[in-house]
Parts: C-alpha cells; sequence; structure tokens
C-alpha cells in the first residue's frame, strides 16, 4: 500500500510515490510519528532505490494496521483562514483550506 500523489522534493524533481517507511508511538504523548518516504515511482522503491526525500507526520496515537495510518494520513484537515480582507460591512473574509497534502489522495 502506498500514496500516489505528484509533489515537488526539495532536490527540484517530483516523487509520485509515497511509503510509509517507519512508525513512532509515544504511548506517554499519546502520538504516533509515521514517516512517508517518496520515490520517483513505485518501480524505483521496488528496485530498492534510495527515496528523494522523507516526511514526517504527527498524528494522533491510533493502535491499528498499516492500512489504519494511511487512513490518518490523508484524512481531510480543513481550516479556516482569515484573507486579511473584509467584505462591505467591514466583516473580516475567510476561507476554508485544506492543511493536508495527502488529502483525498489515491492510495496504491
Amino acid at each position: 500500500m502506498a500514496i500516489k500523489k505528484t509533489l515537488q522534493t526539495s532536490f527540484g524533481v517530483e516523487a509520485n510515490y509515497w511509503k510509509i517507511v517507519r512508525v513512532n508511538e509515544s504511548f506517554l504523548g499519546m502520538t504516533t510519528e509515521i514517516y512517508l518516504a517518496g520515490y520517483v515511482n513505485e518501480q524505483s522503491r521496488r528496485d530498492g532505490k534510495q527515496p528523494l526525500e522523507i516526511k514526517t507526520f504527527l498524528v494522533d496515537t491510533i493502535d491499528g494496521t498499516r492500512e489504519d495510518y494511511y487512513g490518518k494520513l490523508t484524512e481531510s484537515k480543513i481550516e479556516t483562514r482569515d484573507t486579511g480582507e473584509v467584505d462591505e460591512e467591514g466583516n473580516p473574509v475567510t476561507e476554508e483550506v485544506e492543511t493536508n497534502l495527502f488529502a483525498n489522495v489515491e492510495l496504491a
């Protein structure tokens, strides 16, 4: 199982295939660190190539399977943000923004 999403890495190269490579659970802190490795594509990972980039995500602790972790990583996280503008009545204008890079993506 993996996430298919094209993201630009810090090397300027696109990673299209993201795989969980490590999970650390803190029962004291009730959090889980999930490490996602980004590869050029699935074949690169299968060929044993090094990931282009590793991203770390901190989520609430879940006692589950690899599928549960992928589910947590792909949950939508909408935040309401102030745009810095005001409407004709002087009220602040807000917008809803998806803050999760991997929300609603295709799983492989």
